[in-house]
């Protein structure tokens, strides 16, 4: 029970990559957070600016808050699972160094894991900030339902917190975190909270960023292996062909 009690409520695993620019925005918005209870693991994948330097410093002056340089890039995904071996937290949250929370969210979003056990995760609405076009966009995401989110990933990572880790399958960058979602969402759903919490920051050359045709690919992959039948019909509704979404289940 001692253990337990002296367990932070939230883990925070941040990936990073040349994120000089950004990083310091998103730490000072977990330092922001009216739930103080929470640990932050910067993973710095072998970046060739001051990424990890930044982080090392707020660590200094703030001790919820630690660095973890690797010795060579492995990629976004092995590096959040990198960071996730050090976690200690109740619950588990990925904030991408480019992203960044308001001040609630994690009160917000804990609160409701909390108080619900049958659930795996909570995600809120977000902003997403198109910097080169100067544009902020507010993104209400739908209710949560399994074959709506095999279809194509609305939920993003950096505003989720889930209540087992969010480990994540390399082979499938740059859409490790839908394959994620995909498995933690079997059994239990994902409840969606109705309030803008988060920033997903957009630009050029961001890993995450990828055509529909790859998205519709990789969903077809996904679910091929479990019912082929299914995976065919999720395929021509991704692809708007009516007449073969018959398909049996």
């Amino acid at each position: 029970m001692g253990e337990d009690i002296a367990r932070p409520r939230l883990s925070v695993i941040v990936p990073a990559f040349n994120a000089a620019r950004t990083i310091s925005q998103t730490l000072k918005s977990l330092q922001a957070q009216t739930m103080t209870d929470w640990e932050a693991i910067v993973v710095d994948d072998d970046s060739d600016d001051m990424t990890y330097n930044i982080a090392r410093a707020f660590g200094e002056r703030d001790p919820r808050i630690w660095a973890v340089r690797l010795p060579h890039n492995i990629g976004a995904a092995a590096a959040v699972n990198r960071g996730m071996q050090c976690a200690s937290g109740r619950y588990y949250a990925v904030l991408a160094a480019d992203d960044y929370w308001l001040e609630d969210f994690a009160e917000k979003t804990v609160s409701i894991l909390d108080a619900t056990v049958n659930v795996s995760g909570v995600y809120t609405d977000y902003i997403e900030w198109d910097e080169a076009a100067g544009i902020k966009r507010v993104h209400r995401v739908p209710v949560f339902d399994y074959d709506l989110l095999a279809r194509g990933d609305f939920v993003n990572f950096s505003a989720l917190v889930t209540r087992s880790p969010p480990w994540l399958d390399p082979k499938w960058n740059p859409v490790a975190d839908w394959d994620c979602l995909l498995r933690l969402t079997k059994d239990r759903p994902l409840v969606r909270l109705a309030r803008i919490l988060a920033v997903r920051r957009f630009h050029s050359g961001q890993v995450s960023v990828q055509s529909n045709s790859a998205m519709i690919r990789k969903s077809f992959l996904l679910s091929f292996s479990n019912s082929p039948l299914k995976a065919i019909r999720r395929l021509c509704q991704a692809l708007s062909w009516p007449i073969l979404c018959q398909v049996r289940k």
